[in-house]
């Protein structure tokens, strides 16, 4: 797993996919519904797939928008 994992940290240190590699989509899915949500992998797995997109998006927006709004407050 060594090498999807150095490609995750690419990808998260604002790199840009490359369709010749594989990455650890499902592994990252799972472990952002983990770490954000508490949910087991039975649980992910029980949740309609749109919904949880959805629910990971809206997670993602309120952070940046958070982190943005203290940024500016901070200015």
């Amino acid at each position: 797993p060594f090498r999807r994992l150095q490609r995750l940290r690419w990808l998260l240190e604002g790199g840009e996919r490359h369709e010749a590699f594989t990455y650890p989509d499902e592994e990252w899915f799972y472990y952002v519904c983990a770490s954000e949500f508490g949910w087991t992998p039975a649980e992910v797995d029980e949740q309609p797939a749109g919904l949880v997109d959805w629910i990971i998006a809206i997670s993602s927006l309120m952070k940046k928008v958070e982190s943005d709004n203290i940024k500016s407050a901070s200015s």
